[in-house]
């Protein structure tokens, strides 16, 4: 069993889906859904993942920002990957050096769309 360790609430600047990894938002308190697996500034790094239930834009979301969570996969994973977004917000596998990644997949994930935990450890690799 897994969960989520410490999940806190942000306003959203955009729309988030359920279970998509999540940037600092435009504004203090915020986030907004990660949008690219190539963001390499600081204010695109990605700080968790969205809760089970997605939000609008302005409205209250629940992102996790430490311990494992489920994300949803946007290509296949191997287990032990280090992630990051895609442009959907997705998690897919990187290796590419100076990429921010939000953590570890701790399953594999045979196809875009399949629901892995993930042990969130934003760096930059």
């Amino acid at each position: 069993m897994h969960g989520p360790l410490y999940t806190r609430a942000f306003e959203a600047t955009g729309n988030i889906a359920k279970r998509r990894i999540v940037q600092v938002g435009t504004k203090d308190n915020s986030v907004v859904r990660a949008d690219a697996a190539s963001d390499t500034t600081i204010a695109e790094r990605p700080i968790g993942i969205c809760a089970e239930l997605g939000a609008k834009t302005g409205e209250t979301v629940d992102v996790h920002l430490l311990g494992i969570a489920d994300c949803e996969a946007g290509a296949a994973i191997a287990r032990g990957s280090s992630v990051e977004a895609d442009a959907t917000g997705r998690a897919v596998a990187t290796t590419t050096t100076n990429d921010f990644v939000i953590g570890i997949a701790l399953a594999a994930a045979t196809a875009s769309g399949d629901i892995i935990p993930v042990l969130i450890a934003p760096q930059r690799i």
